[in-house]
């Protein structure tokens, strides 16, 4: 007798006499959708209930991983162009010997990214896409272990006129199931938390000393040039430094030296506050409030 109690696009499971049969991994990036239990018709009840209890188990596992698993960037700040590396994070909360099954071609990485490109003048580009690698290793984490692993990213970001790019990148580790202790666990995929960075253009490093000092000597500068600089500056600001930033770029709305650094006085308020405004007249409306409501 047979039960088909879990499937998805091209990835599904059989209980035969009591074994799994894991049968052919998807080799699709679709996200991963769970079907309802199907279940055969000559499927007695005490197949039913131990397949049920088997896919309820793997789901807890799998939302335990999710939540322990990460990502870390080296850096929290890069420069474009650079190539980027990234720390892979597997832990093993269990008691027990954790060990992914791999296809024959080995484990699928998947990478999922997102790019938000903010230009000087104050548009804003998202760019997201996936790529994947094969990792032939097998992935064996003692129990309570830990698995540290350096991973260099597939897609490098090459200099363009961007003042900043802020990346999120998360990784999908898509095999044939896990093994944990003595149970072997229907499981296609382990989702790690994303890693969040950003990266900036070739010499911003000279910025990164006193950024609050080269934010109001660019502001001030009639020059094509320093337009980046200003937005640079301000996304190296930290907390408190801009908090007072948000107030010095209010003020200087109406001492921009021409339209275009404006514009970018505008985009810095926009990264620092995460708000969106139409014109100098709206910023300094809400400057107006915010200063009411902190008073």
């Amino acid at each position: 007798m047979a039960l088909l109690f879990w499937s998805r696009p091209g990835h599904c499971i059989l209980v035969v006499a009591g074994a799994l049969l894991f049968l052919a991994s998807c080799q699709q990036l679709e996200k991963q959708e769970r079907t309802p239990v199907a279940v055969l018709p000559s499927a007695t009840p005490e197949e039913r209930e131990a397949a049920i209890r088997l896919l309820q188990r793997a789901n807890e596992v799998q939302e335990k991983l999710n939540n322990v698993c990460s990502l870390r960037p080296f850096n929290a700040r890069t420069t474009m162009g650079d190539t980027t590396q990234v720390q892979l994070v597997l832990r093993n909360p269990f008691p027990e010997e954790m060990t992914f099954l791999n296809p024959d071609e080995g484990l699928l990485f998947e990478f999922v990214w997102e790019f938000t490109r903010w230009v000087s003048t104050g548009e804003k580009d998202i760019q997201s896409g996936r790529s994947t690698e094969r990792h032939p290793k097998q992935i064996r984490i003692p129990a309570l272990g830990l698995l540290e692993e350096t991973l260099e990213l597939p897609i490098v970001l090459p200099p363009d006129d961007s003042a900043l790019v802020q990346v999120r990148w998360g990784l999908r580790i898509r095999g044939n199931g896990l093994i944990l202790g003595e149970e072997t666990l229907p499981m296609p995929s382990v989702a790690l938390l994303s890693a969040n960075w950003d990266a900036f253009p070739p010499g911003w490093e000279q910025f990164q000393a006193n950024p609050m000092a080269t934010l109001k000597k660019a502001v001030q500068l009639p020059q094509a040039e320093a337009d980046r600089h200003v937005l640079v500056s301000a996304a190296l600001l930290d907390e408190l430094e801009a908090e007072g930033a948000i107030d010095f770029l209010c003020i200087a709305l109406d001492k921009a030296p021409n339209r275009e650094r404006l514009k970018t006085i505008e985009a810095a308020l926009h990264y620092l506050t995460g708000i969106s405004q139409p014109d100098r007249k709206a910023w300094k409306e809400w400057w107006r409030q915010r200063q009411n409501r902190n008073s």
